[in-house]
């Protein structure tokens, strides 16, 4: 089995072992249990294109050779797999976690070839046209990435870019990845560039907008120094928290890659301090960009953070990167792994397995937010969602809702959450602490069911809270039939009534 040993503090992984896992897991748990046997599964690439030996399939599943982007193409037509559920996967993994110089994956293409700037213009029209789908859009990415010259109208180009961010915003699993790569590799085309950032401004400018961090997300990845500008002043001037929190994981990316004076760093430093002094504060939400600040700015606000909520996890984020003691991450990591393992028929072909408690322990304790966000999406690519899924909601079940795990507990779950686990999280909702019952709401945005979520409606308050905002992005990406009567109701107040309208406009989760 494959093992990761970089330290949990590093900023890379090892990505060959992790990706080996992810193939070895995917052959091995596959609803055909002969492909757990090598023969057989030889067969089934060759059956695809692909001639590759036992031995070759070894290293690959071994994390020993780094398997090529047709490899990752051909496991998933071999199993089955719908297009991009390894590939996207896997090129977020290398981007977030390789380190420096480690390219994305891409198909080979040749742009002299007769049927390459046909299948360019196919795609823009594809996409210009109708809603298209994830693999168009990461088709047209690779495609611009690999064409020297071509000339494509600034219309067309205000249209791609604003229905980009539009569908990233609201994808959900693998078809988000692929919007995501898209996003990734149209930011580093001259011409494409400033006409993504130019579509986050106007998506952002709605005063309804209901999703605020998948677009921040995309000034993070850009390197031009307008966004780093447009990023900080968004946390200074933030009148939301919601707002702030969002901003807040960006700043963080961006002092990383040195982009604001120290004049600027004393604004964001004053910033959190003047949040942790008011009533009721509380000081999740901000271990990123505490960690990203120099030394003696994050002495000063650990000690200004003393009596507030969140501080214990805010300072055992700074002495160790976890949110929680080594010892508990590590017990409470391997508990978990054990009861998925034993949910997993196919377990008893491999020994130990060391990978999947590193990454449920990333993903549950992890201090720095892109970790547990890279963990979570890592493992909601792979063979053990549906069982961690459940060996989660069976934690919280034990533990309670009120116990300090809980909200490491239900962040994952967002991620993992099946149909199975609705009737548990709607449960749970108007019981749970807020910062439990938003996760959850969040969650329930994600899966796919019929249910109209009446019972969310009463929980609305009114009161511009994240946990307001979560019920209505659970409304909203269903487009439960609860939705529609909620901006119908006058009693209630009037940024309620545009949020729902604005979900009515925008459409629910992009699952295609």
């Amino acid at each position: 089995m494959p093992e990761d040993t970089t330290s949990l503090r590093s900023p890379t992984a090892d990505v060959d072992a992790r990706v080996g896992w992810l193939l070895l897991m995917s052959r091995l748990h596959h609803s055909d249990p002969g492909f757990a046997l090598g023969e057989s599964f030889n067969a089934a690439l060759e059956a695809v294109g692909l001639r590759a030996d036992r031995s070759a399939v070894s290293r690959w599943e071994s994390g020993k050779v780094t398997p090529r982007y047709s490899v990752l193409q051909a496991y998933e037509q071999a199993l089955g797999m719908p297009p991009g559920q390894l590939t996207s996967v896997v090129n977020a993994l290398r981007r977030a976690l390789g380190g420096q110089g480690l390219p994305t994956w891409m198909p080979v293409l040749d742009q002299k070839s007769p049927h390459f700037h046909a299948e360019l213009d196919r795609l823009f029209d594809t996409l210009i046209d109708g809603p298209g789908t994830g693999p168009d859009w990461t088709s047209l990415a690779h495609h611009v990435a690999a064409t020297e010259t071509m000339y494509v109208p600034a219309t067309a180009w205000r249209q791609i870019s604003l229905r980009l961010v539009q569908q990233m915003s609201r994808s959900v699993g693998v078809f988000y990845l692929q919007r995501f790569e898209a996003m990734r590799l149209l930011l580093e085309h001259r011409v494409a560039h400033p006409w993504l950032l130019h579509a986050v401004g106007e998506f952002l400018d709605d005063p309804a907008v209901q999703i605020i961090n998948d677009p921040m997300g995309v000034l993070e990845l850009s390197r031009a120094p307008e966004s780093a500008a447009v990023i900080l002043d968004t946390f200074l001037t933030a009148k939301s928290l919601e707002v702030s929190l969002a901003a807040a994981d960006a700043v963080a990316i961006k002092i990383e890659e040195d982009c604001y004076t120290d004049a600027q760093m004393l604004e964001i430093e004053k910033v959190i301090s003047t949040q942790l002094g008011k009533p009721g504060a509380s000081a999740a939400g901000f271990e990123d960009l505490v960690m990203a600040l120099p030394e003696r700015a994050q002495d000063k606000l650990l000690r200004q953070s003393r009596g507030v909520s969140g501080h214990e996890q805010l300072a055992q984020a700074a002495a160790h990167g976890e949110r929680f003691s080594p010892d508990t991450a590590k017990r409470v990591s391997q508990r978990i792994a054990d009861a998925v393992r034993a949910r997993q028929p196919a377990a008893n072909l491999y020994d130990e397995d060391k990978m999947t408690p590193r990454l449920i322990r990333e993903a549950v304790f992890a201090a720095r937010g892109s970790r547990t966000h890279y963990a979570s999406i890592f493992l909601s690519g792979s063979p053990v969602r549906p069982p961690m899924a459940a060996a989660l909601a069976a934690e919280i079940e034990d533990v309670g809702l009120d116990d300090p795990m809980t909200p490491r507990f239900a962040r994952v779950l967002r991620y993992l959450a099946n149909p199975p686990q609705e009737e548990q999280m709607l449960r749970w909702l108007p019981k749970a602490p807020p910062g439990v019952a938003r996760d959850l709401a969040l969650g329930l945005g994600h899966l796919e069911s019929q249910r109209p979520l009446d019972e969310l409606v009463p929980l609305i308050t009114g009161d511009r809270s994240l946990l307001d905002r979560a019920l209505l992005y659970g409304l909203g990406m269903r487009q439960a039939l609860a939705l529609q009567p909620v901006a119908d109701d006058e009693r209630q107040p009037t940024h309620v009534r545009a949020a729902a309208e604005w979900w009515l406009r925008q459409g629910g989760a992009v699952r295609t």
